[in-house]
């Protein structure tokens, strides 16, 4: 079994919207549309927040509790 059975095997476990959305990464990425890295604006704002002396940090428990209301 070669790594793309494997995926595909993994893949099948996951939950129809699980798999919705890592069939439409699967077919950014082949398409070449997937857009990995920053343009400027965004480096901006990370050099920026590096700056920061003292920086906002979230637990792990309130980050997952914010990417869940984004999820909606």
């Amino acid at each position: 079994m070669n790594k793309l059975d494997e995926a595909w095997t993994a893949l099948k476990r996951l939950s129809k919207r699980e798999q919705d959305v890592a069939a439409q990464a699967i077919f950014d990425f082949a398409s070449g549309s997937a857009k990995l890295g920053l343009n400027s604006a965004q480096a901006s704002v990370v050099r920026s927040r590096l700056r920061e002396k003292n920086p906002k940090v979230l637990s792990p428990t309130a980050l997952r509790a914010r990417l869940k209301k984004l999820d909606r």
